[in-house]
């Protein structure tokens, strides 16, 4: 096969050619995730025709263009990062009836805010939309844009500071390192965008298998792989992971005038070429947000990526605006999550953990166990009250869930499944630390007497 002849190329000059190789290479990997086509064979025959061009031409390479999604050189730490705006968490509710009850405050705070907005035009505060959206299961990071060129990524942190990792994350394809949209003026200045970083179930397999094979250790789920692969402080092993990213807010734009609703920001969002989650909707009332959460709920066990919930938010950002934040959680938002997944295992043992303050906690050893997508091998049991009211014993089987999907907890003694062998707790009489006299200092819990 002949090489590429530049000399026979039509009137284009090498600029033209290369801008237009990058539009199509951007193009291409942006159908790609959101529209299925295009080909592997036809991205790299246009990246190989691109890197040559540019090794023709050095004053023409950019730092933000497409074929510069590549590892970087490692890392000796990652470096800390204040965000501008805290990056906030979500309050969970768990029921219909906890969903009713965040309706009712929220209506309750508008109610209490009508004088303060009266000239806002806005005859009844008790009619307004929600936006339900699916909560990803990954890592959540904040992604900054000037000029439309990327600029930083940092992880959320405690909320306040992260820590930089914008160079693992220009490794992620979906990540637009050029914001892309049909007018230059929707390309903001400066824009700020939230996202979840996630590994997808099938690729979380294929990691685990070689994983295997060279003897190391097993992710639990794809979330935890996706945060050790962001964590990475070689970039080119973050970039071996195929991680994705979806985003689901907009902190900070230079064009924030057009937008109303949080559902505008997504509108935007896919305009500027970030994927969004395709199960959304806005809902009038909460008899469709509930509609929309059992609905999900059917079609989860089989979704790409990890979930944990839906995300339920006032659509109005004015009205966002005025029901605020309290702590770290938005007042305008709530995280519906699903019934907790609960499994069955045989209690090993019951050793003691020893607080800083000198208070001493029982927790359950057992069989390692999948619940709710990752493996847990202890729980807490908080105090002897509480072993006592399960009747618990060491080499019963209990049943955990775990909370939120998060927290292991102990829920159930199964005592038919007893064999005669289950040995009773007893607390200890000196501290495993300090070997200092126990005491029991309050119902249910017990203190070392040198603390």
């Amino acid at each position: 096969m002949k090489e590429f002849d530049n000399k026979k190329r039509t009137n284009l000059s090498d600029s033209i050619r290369i801008q237009k190789l990058r539009n199509e290479i951007a193009r291409l990997r942006d159908a790609y995730h959101t529209k299925d086509i295009g080909t592997d064979e036809i991205y790299d025959s246009l990246t190989k025709e691109l890197k040559k061009l540019l090794k023709e031409n050095p004053e023409l390479e950019d730092l933000n263009a497409p074929e510069n999604r590549v590892a970087g050189k490692p890392l000796d730490k990652f470096i800390k990062i204040e965000h501008k705006i805290r990056m906030l968490s979500l309050n969970d509710v768990f029921s219909e009836e906890e969903l009713y009850e965040w309706e009712k405050r929220s209506l309750k705070l508008l109610n209490l805010a009508k004088p303060a907005i009266r000239n806002r035009e806005r005859a009844d505060l008790t009619k307004f939309n929600y936006f339900c959206e699916v909560k990803f299961d990954g890592l959540a990071v904040s992604l900054i844009y000037e000029k439309g060129k990327f600029v930083r990524g940092a992880t959320r942190g405690d909320g306040f500071v992260g820590e930089d990792i914008t160079q693992n994350l220009r490794t992620i394809k979906s990540i637009p390192l050029t914001l892309m949209s049909k007018t230059v003026f929707d390309i903001p200045d400066y824009i700020e965008i939230r996202g979840e970083v996630l590994m997808s179930k099938k690729t979380l397999i294929r990691l685990n298998l070689v994983n295997d094979k060279n003897g190391k250790p097993l992710f639990a789920n794809s979330r935890n792989a996706a945060a050790g692969s962001l964590r990475q402080l070689d970039p080119q092993l973050a970039s071996e992971r195929e991680l994705d990213f979806f985003a689901y807010d907009i902190a900070e734009t230079s064009n924030e005038k057009s937008l109303l609703n949080h559902s505008d920001k997504h509108k935007y969002l896919k305009k500027l070429g970030f994927q969004i989650g395709e199960d959304e909707a806005i809902c009038k009332n909460l008899k469709e947000v509930i509609n929309f959460i059992n609905k999900f709920e059917k079609i989860r066990p089989g979704f790409s990526y990890g979930t944990d919930g839906v995300v339920i938010s006032v659509d109005d950002l004015k009205l966002q605006e005025i029901l605020g934040v309290v702590g770290k959680a938005p007042r305008y938002m709530a995280a519906f999550k699903y019934p907790a997944e609960k499994a069955t295992t045989i209690v090993k043992d019951i050793k003691i953990n020893v607080g800083r303050t000198g208070v001493l906690t029982p927790l359950a050893i057992f069989e390692p166990t999948l619940v709710a997508g990752s493996t847990v091998s202890k729980a807490t049991l908080h105090n002897m009250d509480q072993i006592e009211r399960l009747d618990l014993r060491i080499g019963d089987t209990v049943v955990i869930e775990k909370a939120g999907d998060v927290i292991p907890k102990v829920v159930e003694v199964l005592t038919r499944m007893r064999i005669g062998k289950e040995k009773k707790f007893k607390m200890v009489e000196k501290c495993p630390v300090c070997e200092g006299i126990v005491e029991k200092k309050y119902i249910g819990n017990f203190q070392s007497s040198y603390s």
